[in-house]
């Protein structure tokens, strides 16, 4: 399972894990990304990836840690091939209103997202 997270002064951190341990040391990383005001993160969960495990790393692990750093979010779970593209879609006439987006999934969400954005107008 890979972990992506983008920063919006456009640093990223890519982490892999494959047990929980390996997850929780992204809670330093988390804590350090609130030196932006105004910070709201789309949190995007593939449910499936991870043995099916992304769901309750998202809900024990990557929640908690942005109620803690006092973070705004919003929890997205992806629910079919084209929802990347559909939720993406949906911002084409209003402003994008995430500073920030966490992908929770393999490369096959993560390439998505990309594609999506890339793709989409400006």
């Amino acid at each position: 399972m890979k972990l992506v997270i983008s920063h919006s002064d456009f640093n990223h951190e890519i982490l892999y894990f494959d047990e929980i341990n390996e997850l929780l040391k992204t809670e330093e990383i988390l804590l350090g990304l609130n030196r932006v005001q105004n910070r709201n993160i789309a949190l995007l969960i593939n449910p499936i990836s991870g043995k099916r495990k992304a769901r309750a790393l998202a809900r024990t692990v990557l929640k908690p840690m942005l109620k803690m750093a006092k973070i705004k979010y919003e929890f997205f779970e992806t629910d079919s091939p084209s929802y990347i593209e559909n939720w993406v879609g949906q911002f084409k006439e209003k402003s994008f209103p995430f500073s920030d987006i966490i992908c929770l999934g393999g490369d096959g969400l993560f390439s998505q997202l990309i594609n999506v954005i890339a793709n989409h107008p400006k």
